[in-house]
Parts: C-alpha cells; structure tokens; sequence
C-alpha cells in the first residue's frame, strides 16, 4: 500500500461519510496514533478538544472489536509495470520444434561440405560429382518435405537451408581456386557477398534478441527472432552459382575445362552475384518476428 498524505485521506474520510470518531480511528490506522493531537487542535474548537478524545478513545475501543474501517476504503496495489503493459518476466516467447527431417537433412550437408573440399583438392572429381549429386537431392527433398509434410517446417530451416547453401558454395569456390578451375576475382566476389550476409544476420540476432540479451539466449536455435527473406535476384544468383560449381567439378571428368561456355558462366555468376550484393545494400533480407502476447 502507498502511503497517503493527510489532505487525500481526509478527502477519502468525507467521500465515505464516515463520523468524526471513525475518521480519527481510521486516521489513527493510516498515519498513527501521534497525529490525533495534532489533527484534534487544527479541526475542534477551544474546550471541546478533550471531550471528542475521550469520545473518540471509547469509540475505538468498540469499533475495534466490531469491524475493520480499512475495508472501507478500496485499496490499491502499486508497481513499476503499468496497468496496460504486461511484466516481461509473463510475456510468452516464441518457441518451435527444432529436431525436424529437414533440419537433419540441412545439417548433414554442412558435415558433406569439408568433405567434398578435401576431394576436389585431392582432385578426385568422379567423387565429387557423384556426391554433389546427393546434396542437390537432400536439398530438394528437405524442401519438399518442409512443405508437404505437417509440422516439419520451422523459421530455423529458412535461416540454416540458405546457410548450408553458402556453406557448401564458400568450400568449394575456395578449393576449385586453389586447384586453378575458378578465377580468383570470381571467388572473391562471391564470398564478399555471403561474408557480409551472415554478418548481417548476426547482427539482425542480436538486434531482435529481446531482454536478457544473453550468449546462452543468443544461440537457442529454438527462440527465432528473425526470418531470412531472400529476394528473387539472390535466389537466381544461387541457383547460377551451383550451377557453375556443378560445371566446373564436371570439367576435369568429361574435359571441357577450357570451353568458352564455361568462362560465359563466369561472367553470368559475376553479374547476379553483384546484382544481389546491391540489392542486399539497400535492403535488409531479414524480417523480424514478434512474440506472441
């Protein structure tokens, strides 16, 4: 209960009509028994002071055993959340399932990728394709199964299915450079790009994190706080620069690695590459998500 001042008290006392020896007992409960002297010379008259005491201590007295004159009064419970606003500490935070066929899908990619680097830097292609193939297929079927299959779909695949895409497109543009089958200008623009995405959606993350911003809370991969919305620019651009991987581990196997077609696809993946680098500058690919209330 707050404390009341003595105006508002006795504004309280006349509003409820109470008589004048309820009004000093109830005075008497909310400010104390030293304030009735005070209160009795500022509101009687000279000689009827100690008549309305003893008035008064008898009342109290009985009134005491009868009733509590508090209840009188409404009484209200302050704190430091509004009335309209609801604690953070009650506000539900979004949660989903994880532990998802995609996601599993999605995340053996990520352990195929290393993988599929060390391959090509041992320049073992007929492998390489064999198993570029078979993420192609998980990819598709994680998509497949997101969509169709009831409660497999989750805002962490839409953030880690890009990923691992970049992922396995970052590994092998390193390592087809260093085996001299892509350009270094090329691969240097196409990591500049995902460098900068991921960077961005770290600090998307971070952003959107509602309080306590905590490490712990930062990496619960089951409190989305933010969705990857690609554009259609960025989505031709990974389709072209699969494209080119496939082509390129292709090259050795069925010696094509000097064909001018092959160079042309360097020139499309440079133009949609800083295409949706652009793109991606003036818009941000994420969407923020609010808890439900």
């Amino acid at each position: 209960m707050v404390a009341l001042s003595t105006n508002t008290c006795l504004v309280l006392l006349r509003r409820c009509q109470l008589k004048p020896w309820s009004s000093l007992l109830l005075q008497s409960r909310v400010f104390g028994s030293s304030h009735i002297d005070g209160f009795l010379k500022l509101n009687c008259k000279k000689g009827q002071s100690l008549n309305l005491a003893q008035h008064f201590s008898m009342s109290r007295k009985k009134n005491q055993q009868n009733c509590l004159l508090m209840d009188v009064i409404p009484t209200r419970q302050y704190s430091s959340t509004s009335d309209n606003q609801e604690p953070a500490s009650n506000k539900k935070e979004l949660k989903e399932n994880i532990y998802t066929i995609p996601n599993y899908l999605t995340v053996g990619r990520f352990f195929i990728s290393p993988f599929l680097g060390y391959m090509v830097l041992q320049e073992q292609f007929a492998v390489v394709c064999g198993l570029f193939i078979v993420t192609g297929l998980t990819d598709l079927l994680d998509g497949y199964i997101a969509r169709n299959w009831k409660g497999q779909s989750s805002i962490l695949g839409s953030v880690i299915d890009p990923l691992a895409d970049k992922f396995l497109v970052t590994i092998l543009a390193i390592t087809l450079t260093a085996v001299h089958l892509i350009p270094v200008w090329l691969t240097a623009l196409v990591l500049s790009r995902d460098v900068y995405l991921v960077l961005s959606g770290f600090r998307v993350r971070w952003n959107t994190l509602p309080p306590p911003k905590t490490f712990k809370r930062y990496f619960d991969f089951s409190h989305p706080t933010a969705q990857v919305q690609p554009s259609l620019i960025s989505k031709v651009n990974t389709n072209i620069q699969l494209l080119l991987l496939t082509a390129t581990c292709a090259a050795p196997v069925f010696g094509y690695v000097d064909h001018v077609a092959l160079q042309t696809l360097w020139g499309v993946t440079a133009i949609t590459t800083a295409w949706s680098f652009i793109d991606y500058l003036i818009r941000v690919p994420y969407t923020t998500l609010k808890d439900p209330v």
